[in-house]
């Protein structure tokens, strides 16, 4: 068996840390490259709905009025 032991990190330890990458977010609009594939373009289906022909993504706001 082996011995774990625990360490806590310093606050000068803490800061060193590196940040986790923010995310961003960005508006989905016809034309925009796929957030799930990056490589389809997406454009609209039948429903309204923004949609990569490529890998099939489809945004999930579920389309708009006519």
């Amino acid at each position: 068996m082996t011995a774990q032991t625990q360490h806590t990190l310093s606050a000068f330890e803490l800061s060193l840390a590196e940040p986790a990458p923010e995310k961003v977010e960005v508006a989905l609009k016809r034309g925009a490259a796929c957030p799930l594939c990056a490589s389809g373009t997406l454009d609209y289906n039948g429903v309204l709905e923004l949609e990569c022909p490529r890998c099939g993504f489809k945004s999930g706001s579920g389309g708009g009025c006519t």
